[in-house]
């Protein structure tokens, strides 16, 4: 009878042993015993779990074009067969299967027999798939990610987790940044990828735009992963803080406006959410009222609307909180007048010291130099000592220069300010939602929201301000019977 002969293995681990050179040598002893004519020799590194293995289609169509093929001979039934697609292909070939550590009679018992091992090797690998299925839940239950590590990350084959690619996760973070400003398109993020050297870690290609949407849509890169559909809190280390994803979203969520709308809203950016720490973003509503909202990216926290009239108004009153009436303007111009002198006084005083150190480091270095020339002093000593000095005199004359460079005179910034304080809250209420919005940037650096209610996050010197109007304390200290004359 005239054979052909087929080996497999279900992993590269295994091929790189003697799995197959094993099976190979005992097959070929068996059709020397049988005097079975071996006409070829198919071996194949692939797993089973689905019909379709490359070499096996080969050895098929072999067969089907080979008609002195009388038979395959194999190591085990589950080499050859262990699926059903498998099992009625080798049916419909009419050649007899062998096997080496396996006889089956070729009458109905021996079909049956062989039927039952191919469904014996199906069950084994439905209940293999069973049990890498609870593997990798019980992983996601664990906050491990259970797969390839997205780009940014990198596989531990020791630990099985993933961890920070110290290469790309830079490059992923200014992914980030680039897409929160809203200035660029997916197609300008993929081009400023290309150009930072950012390329995926196995073939190390471009990142393509499916990549990088993939990419700045990956809740992963905070610490949270889906996996089947369900969320996970991750125990790797986040590339990104939640707040810049959730900037992240925002933008798309207006880039990818199904109406194409491009409108600008005023105020979104500035209010987060106090419930959930998302961002407020904003809506038209009838096609002219404009509504702000939680994101809800970390899902729906129950925080209610609130219209842009609604908010103009809250925001307003955080200007409120700063202003100051005339007499308070008064005692702290006197203050600040008072705190000019010293300022400069100091500022005086600290230029001195540090030319005085530059002017002695510099006659250091010079005596030193003086008896390395005279013999006195190693030339080894010298270069340790000159090295020491040099970064000491840099150090101090960067020093110097931004003493030169600064400017003392606050009296008049400070008086800018005490003027933004007084009339802050007048401008505000007479200019549009985007003028205002400006004039808040000034004053704060975001606020959060609930419910109606806003708490703002003064921006310095506007925090010490707002504290002391609302303690009615111009004095550095809380005082009940202290008023500002009226």
């Amino acid at each position: 009878m005239k054979v052909v002969i087929y080996a497999r293995v279900s992993s590269k681990e295994q091929a790189e042993g003697y799995s197959i050179p094993a099976q190979l040598k005992r097959i070929r002893e068996f059709c020397a015993e049988r005097k079975y004519p071996i006409i070829k020799e198919f071996a194949e590194v692939e797993t089973a779990k689905k019909a379709g293995r490359v070499v096996f289609g080969e050895m098929i169509r072999f067969v089907k074009e080979n008609g002195q093929v009388e038979g395959i001979v194999c190591h085990k039934v589950d080499r050859l067969c262990r699926n059903f697609k498998d099992y009625v292909t080798m049916d419909e070939l009419k050649v007899k299967a062998v096997f080496v550590e396996e006889e089956f009679p070729d009458n109905a018992a021996g079909k049956l027999t062989f039927g039952l091992k191919v469904l014996l090797a199906k069950h084994y690998i439905d209940n293999l798939s069973d049990e890498v299925k609870k593997g990798v839940q019980e992983k996601c239950e664990q906050g491990h990610w259970p797969s390839v590590a997205p780009i940014g990350y990198k596989n531990n084959f020791q630990t099985h987790l993933i961890e920070i690619d110290s290469e790309r996760t830079p490059l992923v973070h200014q992914l980030f940044e680039w897409y929160a400003t809203g200035r660029y398109s997916l197609e300008d993020i993929v081009e400023k990828a290309e150009e930072t050297g950012l390329r995926t870690p196995q073939h190390g290609f471009p990142v393509n735009k499916a990549g990088i949407y993939r990419v700045l849509r990956n809740p992963i890169y905070y610490g949270v992963f889906i996996w089947k559909g369900k969320r996970y809190q991750g125990k790797h280390q986040p590339i990104i803080p939640f707040e810049l994803f959730d900037r992240v979203q925002t933008v798309f969520a207006i880039q990818e406006n199904p109406r194409g709308e491009t409108r600008e809203f005023a105020f979104r950016g500035l209010v987060k959410c106090a419930r959930c720490g998302c961002n407020f973003t904003a809506e038209i509503k009838k096609g002219k009222y404009v509504y702000y909202h939680c994101t809800h990216h970390r899902g729906d926290c129950g925080n209610a609307y609130i219209t842009e009239v609604e908010l103009s108004t809250l925001l307003g009153g955080v200007l409120k909180g700063i202003e100051v009436n005339e007499p308070v303007v008064e005692m702290v111009q006197k203050a600040l007048k008072e705190s000019q002198e010293d300022k400069r006084r100091f500022h005086t005083e600290a230029l001195r010291r540090l030319q005085n150190q530059y002017n002695l480091l510099q006659a250091k270095m010079e005596k030193a130099y003086e008896d390395k020339l005279d013999g006195a002093i190693s030339d080894e000593l010298w270069l340790k000592k000159s090295a020491q000095w040099e970064v000491e005199i840099e150090r101090t004359r960067i020093q110097m220069e931004r003493y030169e460079k600064a400017n003392v005179s606050y009296y008049e910034e400070g008086l800018r300010i005490l003027e933004l304080c007084q009339k802050a809250h007048s401008l505000y209420v007479k200019q549009n939602p985007f003028e205002q919005r400006k004039l808040l940037d000034c004053v704060v650096s975001n606020c959060t929201i609930d419910a109606g209610t806003l708490s703002p996050t003064y921006r310095k010197p506007f925090d010490s301000i707002a504290k002391r109007v609302e303690m009615n304390d111009w004095r550095g200290r809380r005082d009940s019977n202290s008023r500002p004359p009226a």
